[in-house]
């Protein structure tokens, strides 16, 4: 054998390996994964699409009425649907990430939230939800939003509580970043009383939109698509 002309055969057979070994270490692709891919992804990015964990459970400790005062209350009213193996009780459709930037835990929706169904007790993935009141929820993130007693004055130490009740991961990242989603809230309230229309979402959008406070290009909606009015963002 000449000299050099071992090489090409030992890229080729550590290409082999390399190839081999990733394979192995991938997981197979099936309907079992597919499902867990579909209800366990998050939708968006947190800062657009999600709402601080701590500040969501605060919420509904101090609205009851409009999201109910636990997880099972929630999913009554707004006819969602209960996963058992889901961390914390969430209902379907909801997932939480956690964020290495601001170390803040968020809530988050995905497609499954909408796109899944029950039917005759056995839960369908990928079947239209026949029993979800998602613009009812809708309506009333937004209702508290606009309430004058949603204030970091007031939320912050619920979200504070909620958070060592829970074990959320709380520091002044978190706190930063759940303030600043408050204030979001209450530049809603001061647009709603000076007559600026709030965009409330479609059917593709709201289960993602429902949950933002935070601020977003002015004229895109979370999908990216562009919308004539710009009056539902979080600028000015």
């Amino acid at each position: 054998m000449k000299k050099g002309s071992a090489t090409p055969w030992l890229l080729l057979a550590l290409t082999w390996f390399i190839a081999g070994t990733s394979q192995a270490a991938e997981t197979g692709i099936s309907a079992q994964a597919g499902g867990q891919f579909f209800h366990t992804r998050s939708l968006g990015a947190p800062y657009e699409t999600g709402i601080p964990y701590a500040l969501f459970l605060a919420m509904m400790e101090r609205y009851p009425q409009q999201l109910g005062a636990n997880w099972s209350e929630f999913r009554e009213k707004y006819g969602l649907l209960e996963d058992p193996s889901r961390p914390a009780g969430l209902p379907v459709g909801f997932v939480l990430y956690d964020t290495k930037l601001t170390a803040t835990r968020f809530l988050m929706t995905n497609c499954s939230l909408c796109h899944t169904g029950e039917v005759n007790g056995q839960v369908i993935t990928g079947l239209g939800s026949r029993t979800i009141r998602i613009h009812a929820f809708n309506t009333a993130i937004l209702s508290i939003a606009k309430g004058d007693d949603f204030n970091a004055k007031g939320m912050l130490p619920l979200a504070a509580a909620a958070a060592q009740r829970n074990k959320i991961p709380w520091g002044w990242r978190s706190r930063y970043v759940t303030k600043k989603a408050i204030l979001c809230g209450n530049r809603r309230r001061a647009r709603a009383k000076r007559g600026a229309g709030v965009y409330q979402g479609s059917s593709q959008t709201t289960g993602a939109a429902t949950l933002r406070f935070h601020p977003h290009p002015p004229g895109v909606d979370v999908q990216g698509t562009r919308v004539v009015r710009s009056g539902w963002t979080d600028e000015g």
